[in-house]
């Protein structure tokens, strides 16, 4: 036997002296947390939410800009629809010269652009065609139109619309 506080052998149970301590098989690392315990977390943290707010943003402008873009349009497009046009002379002289005149009523706004076509009796074609501004008051307005045909056109009809 060896004096007391002389190396020897260990006592009964404890490890040798050096060897690791024992430790049950999937048991954490000595000196950690258990599992579960504080600085493990027994399950994943749940997945970080990504923000649509740029996305809701971004669908609202969308829709707004299509929204406005339809009321323009219906705006556009019902302003002159009660407008009445007249074709009140449409002559051609001997040398060629093409004159038109007219009344708009109905329309809205102060003022709006009358397209006049002069049509070639003969041929059914194009002779000239004009774009006149016409001013407007209370919804009402005249109109004048000229231009030229070539030596071969005799005869003319006059088509009037508003040109939107």
């Amino acid at each position: 036997m060896a004096p007391p506080g002389a190396p020897g052998p260990a006592p009964w149970g404890a490890p040798p002296a050096g060897a690791p301590p024992f430790q049950p098989p999937g048991a954490p690392p000595l000196g950690g947390p258990p599992l579960g315990g504080p600085g493990v977390p027994a399950t994943p943290p749940p997945a970080k939410k990504k923000s649509r707010t740029g996305l809701v943003i971004g669908l609202l402008v969308v829709a707004l800009l299509v929204i406005g873009g339809i009321a323009a349009a219906i705006v556009v497009m019902a302003g002159s629809s009660d407008a009445e046009l007249t074709v009140d002379t449409c002559e051609i002289a001997s040398d060629g010269t093409l004159s038109a005149t007219g009344t708009v009523s109905g329309a809205s706004g102060d003022r709006v652009r009358v397209e006049v076509d002069f049509v070639d009796v003969a041929t059914d074609d194009d002779a000239d065609s004009v774009d006149v501004d016409v001013t407007l008051d209370g919804g009402d307005g005249t109109w004048s139109a000229s231009g030229s045909a070539g030596a071969d056109v005799n005869q003319v009809s006059c088509e009037a619309t508003l040109d939107d």
